[in-house]
């Protein structure tokens, strides 16, 4: 299964990278209705996409942690 992380929006895309870190293009009318940056969404075997709340939560508290780590007094 085919996985992006919504990077930013532009005009009338979304600016996605997948997990070979390509950049890629997606109109937003094709996406979920509720997505924002720093979702991660799923292609459908249809062809559509749907946002995988556990991968986005899961990315959301790695980066955390990586900042943690970066700004700790330690």
């Amino acid at each position: 299964m085919k996985y992006f992380s919504i990077d930013r929006f532009e005009g009338n895309f979304a600016i996605c990278v997948d997990e070979d870190e390509k950049i890629k293009k997606i109109e937003i009318k094709k996406l979920p209705k509720n997505i924002k940056e720093g979702d991660i969404v799923k292609v459908l075997k249809d062809g559509t996409f749907k946002i995988d709340k556990e991968k986005t939560k899961q990315e959301r508290e790695d980066i955390f942690n990586l900042q943690e780590d970066l700004f700790s007094d330690d």
